[in-house]
């Protein structure tokens, strides 16, 4: 119960977020972050760039049912608001993403990756990961 119930606080908060489209980079996989039925995330990581920004690299191997992926950021563990979302062009193939964070919402700043399936709803979480930026 606990469980649906953080599901379903996390949507309402992510949709009163802004979003920001961008395109697949290209890259390789070697160490899995997250994995279930549907998606592979592997390389998760965050470096500090310019000015306080956080440079943010993953790859994602997906199944023919996941439609997209969202990197989503928070100041705190129990709020987070999608900055990058991902319309996935190509399933079963490791795609490489990176995205440059210019407006950490904390430090330190928690991020963290869902997934939507084509039948519109969300399957699934990755776990959250925290980067201190200085």
């Amino acid at each position: 119960m606990k469980r649906i119930f953080l599901f379903a606080l996390l949507a309402g908060i992510c949709f009163s977020c802004t979003k920001e489209v961008a395109a697949p980079d290209s890259g390789a996989a070697t160490t899995i972050f997250f994995q279930d039925s549907n998606v592979e995330i592997s390389n998760f990581s965050a470096a500090p760039g310019d000015n306080s920004n956080v440079l943010l690299n993953f790859s994602a191997q997906v199944s023919g049912n996941v439609a997209s992926m969202e990197l989503m950021s928070g100041s705190n563990i129990n709020t987070f608001c999608t900055i990058y979302h991902i319309p996935l062009l190509s399933n079963n193939l490791v795609q490489s993403f990176a995205f440059n964070d210019s407006q950490p919402k904390g430090n330190p700043v928690y991020y963290m990756i869902r997934y939507t399936l084509k039948d519109g709803s969300f399957g699934g979480f990755s776990p959250v990961y925290t980067f201190n930026i200085h």
